[in-house]
């Protein structure tokens, strides 16, 4: 209509004008004063007042019809994350938090408790904390500050006693059992399946003996084993704090002591939770997800099944190997004594029924005693490190504070935890390698503050760090450790690998073998579970990771469930995967390197993907030149993950030209150089192995193995 002005020529009632802004702060008591799913109906019925504030946008002119004072508006709710809001919740609440957290968070010095084996021991009560005040590097010692009459001593304030219900004080728990594990000469579990060592021990010893303890593990290193026997030494030494006599009506002591197990992601956790499933009846173990991951197995009205939290669909799926140790299925099952009345609802669920508001209520009543029945029956709890906060295990007792994966966790993600079980907890232990992966912080506004620094690499210098790997074969160690571990990782010398069938005509067998191709990047627009995002591929290193991977598998020389292809961009990673399904190969693992940390192959290759006209090639680049034609490649905690994760043989392919135009990728070519094993990608093959090589080293594994039936080693012989 012309009436609309000269710049509209629209009906007013199709005009549609999009504008970005941000929620202002409201109430949090108005909203039921718990960010937790749990209490979700109670806050969708609390009154809200929230006022938007509109983002100018970079516009000329904004049209003349959405000033008019009838103009009717759609607004879009896009709601904060729930581990975002805990994120935000946990920094609120740090200031509350026990002397031992705030301490941590701070970066303040952390009283040690050291136990003799005689003498006199203090209780944690009697422990006296500096109030927080100016931060101080980790390694600094703590100094009294100076006044004019001389040093002055910081106030002082003793640590809260924790709550504790009926439980007995700590006394004979650090008097006794912790001092007495401390005499051990060694920490392996009793009839376990590893034997620790040096260094492991030691691992577990300071995280026995400190409040706060950093472990390092480095790729190999059984950094996960490690943390799997702090949990059973705590879980005994809380046993041990247990009532010896029963209670007078012979029931079951509940609530005690417990160990909570976390990590940025669920993966991260289930490993731990395979470990504990041996010794389910001993420790008993229980794995805790939040109610978005239990509603992708048994949907809740309200509560979304969508991804979890931003998550692949993957990482937001339970893990169907611990159903016996999961929460939302231990509620459903005898002996839970409210197991009928939630299969009943659930069963109605199914077939359709629709729920009023007091229907809802009541079943969540009933799920919060199913869960509070399990929990006070169980010692070590798994969860992440956001689910952490959920309402539903506020009950809980937790003495120790396990993070694992703690290098790949933002501070406030790690805070979380530590925040929630302030007033009980008592150690705190991080493992994790700030060599690998960091957080994953795409802001740079939050980049530039050092958010994508997370807590475990702050005190990285205090780490303990597990010196001996167990994966990969020693020539595939060897550059890693010299470029990311000072020389100091080594490989455990009863580790035998088979020979690499990688190699080429004049080096039949390489553990590490790079294939230089220059092929030509695509710029392409790819659909993931996370959504559409711009990636790269290149045709030209398809074809040739294709034919590699077709020579490896040839009449099963190399089992295709044995092989990985990593790489940067998840547009190479479908092209490879469409390849491989033309050439008729199945069971190859294609995947990013950012999804690969904490897996391991026989045979990995990686596509680096990234290259250039030789006319643009730098020899003195720029950080923003690097930035520009390699990307992702050049990150140093990539490069370390993509080239660690391989046991017997590791394949790069690559624009060696390029990459030498990092100082990183220059030394590991020179690595390569040096080895004989950097040569086109075309001579990369699968020449016929030396037999008296093979021989050699499939006897060796044999006599080691004590001479353990395997068929395919036999053949070899």
């Amino acid at each position: 209509p012309s009436g609309l002005g000269p710049f509209l020529n629209i009906d007013p009632n199709t005009y549609t004008w999009v504008a970005h802004g941000l929620s202002g702060d409201w109430d949090h008591e108005l909203a039921g004063g718990d960010w937790d799913q749990e209490n979700v109906d109670d806050r969708q019925e609390a009154p809200k007042q929230v006022y938007f504030l509109i983002h100018h946008m970079t516009m000329e002119k904004v049209p003349e019809e959405v000033l008019r004072p009838s103009a009717r508006f759609t607004v879009e709710v896009l709601s904060k994350q729930l581990p975002d809001l805990r994120k935000e919740e946990a920094v609120r609440q740090l200031k509350t938090a026990s002397p031992l957290v705030i301490s941590i968070a701070l970066g303040l010095p952390i009283p040690e408790i050291h136990w003799p084996i005689s003498g006199p021991r203090r209780l944690v009560s009697e422990l006296r904390w500096p109030i927080p005040g100016p931060r101080r590097p980790v390694s600094e010692p703590h100094r009294p500050m100076s006044g004019p009459c001389g040093p002055i001593s910081e106030p002082c304030h003793s640590i809260p006693e924790p709550c504790r219900g009926n439980w007995p004080r700590q006394h004979s728990f650090h008097k006794a059992s912790t001092s007495r594990f401390l005499e051990r000469q060694n920490y392996n579990i009793p009839a376990g399946h590893h034997k620790l060592n040096q260094s492991q021990d030691r691992a577990v010893r300071s995280a026995l003996q400190k409040q706060f303890t950093v472990i390092q593990g480095p790729p190999g290193t059984g950094k996960t084993v490690v943390g799997f026997h702090i949990v059973y030494w705590f879980h005994r030494s809380n046993q041990e704090q247990m009532p010896t006599d029963s209670s007078p009506s012979g029931e079951e002591q509940l609530g005690g002591p417990c160990v909570l197990y976390c990590g940025p992601s669920n993966k991260s956790v289930d490993v731990l939770g395979g470990l504990l499933l041996r010794r389910k009846t001993e420790m008993k173990p229980l794995r805790v997800y939040g109610e978005q991951a239990e509603a992708t197995e048994f949907p809740l009205p309200g509560v979304s099944n969508r991804s979890l939290f931003g998550k692949t669909s993957q990482e937001g799926r339970p893990n169907q190997s611990l159903r016996s140790i999961t929460l939302h299925h231990r509620i459903r099952q005898a002996p839970n004594p409210y197991a009928a009345e939630i299969r009943k609802f659930d069963a109605q669920l199914r077939e359709g029924k629709i729920f009023s508001k007091e229907d809802l209520r009541v079943y969540r009543r009933v799920l919060g005693k199913a869960r509070k029945h399990e929990l006070e029956r169980h010692s070590v709890i798994l969860c992440t490190c956001s689910c952490a906060a959920s309402k539903s295990l506020k009950i809980l007792n937790v003495r120790q504070i396990l993070i694992d994966e703690a290098g790949m966790a933002t501070e406030p993600e790690t805070l979380i935890p530590l925040v929630c079980f302030s007033k009980t907890v008592e150690k705190v232990v991080l493992l994790g390698d700030h060599k690998q992966l960091r957080p994953v912080v795409k802001s740079e506004q939050l980049q530039s503050l050092g958010m994508d620094r997370s807590l475990f690499e702050r005190y990285h210098r205090d780490a303990i760090m597990l010196d001996t790997q167990y994966r990969m074969h020693k020539d595939i160690c060897s550059f890693p450790s010299v470029e990311f571990y000072g020389g100091k990782l080594k490989t455990w010398s009863d580790l035998r690998r088979l020979p690499s069938i990688l190699g080429h005509t004049g080096k039949p067998s390489c553990s590490v073998i790079f294939g230089s191709v220059q092929g030509h990047e695509q710029k392409l627009l790819v659909s993931t579970e996370d959504g559409n995002e711009n990636s790269r591929a290149n045709p030209e290193e398809v074809t040739q990771v294709v034919r590699i991977i077709k020579q490896l598998t040839l009449d099963r020389t190399v089992d295709p469930k044995d092989i990985a292809v990593l790489t940067p961009y998840n547009a190479q990673a479908a092209a490879i995967s469409r390849g491989l399904m033309q050439r008729g190969v199945t069971g190859v693992t294609v995947t990013s390197i950012t999804k690969s940390q904490g897996s391991e192959w026989r045979y990995v290759i990686v596509s680096t993907v990234r290259t250039c006209p030789r006319s643009d090639v730098d020899q003195r680049p720029t950080k923003s030149w690097l930035k520009k034609f390699l990307g992702f490649v050049v990150d140093p905690h990539q490069v370390n993950v993509a080239i660690t994760r391989a046991q017997e043989a590791l394949c790069i392919i690559g624009d060696h030209l390029l990459l030498r135009c990092c100082p990183l990728w220059h030394r590991l070519l020179d690595f390569c150089e040096a080895q004989h094993s950097l040569v086109s990608a075309e001579k990369c093959d699968n020449p016929t192995p030396n037999p008296a090589e093979v021989r050699v080293a499939a006897s060796e594994i044999y006599t080691r193995t004590s001479g353990a039936s395997k068929a395919w080693l036999q053949n070899l012989l």
